[in-house]
């Protein structure tokens, strides 16, 4: 017969291994994720080093396509002579468009 103190030290080696491979198992995972982001991390110093180049390169230069302003627009019409066409314009809001 095995003695009680026998029996105790087996179930505790067996705790012991569960616990273990328990514990690698997490460890593992976590390194996994920490791995992912450290490369995630890496792509964006990436991407910001090269969106610091492309700013750079742009300072000094207009931008060749001009976006339009929302709030105003401004419609020209051309006047020949001899038209009577002429509108009087009273307010000031209407002279600085």
């Amino acid at each position: 017969m095995e003695s009680m103190l026998e029996q105790i030290l087996k179930s505790q080696t067996k705790l012991v291994v569960e616990f273990s491979g328990k514990f690698d198992a997490v460890y593992t995972d976590l390194n996994g994720k920490i791995e992912n982001m450290s490369y995630n991390l890496k792509k964006l110093d990436v991407q910001v080093a090269q969106t610091t180049q492309s700013i750079k390169r742009q300072d000094g230069f207009l931008p060749g396509n001009l976006d339009a302003n929302p709030r105003k627009s401004c419609n020209a019409i051309l006047i020949r002579d001899g038209d009577d066409v002429w509108e009087e314009v009273n307010t000031e809001e209407e002279l600085e468009l």
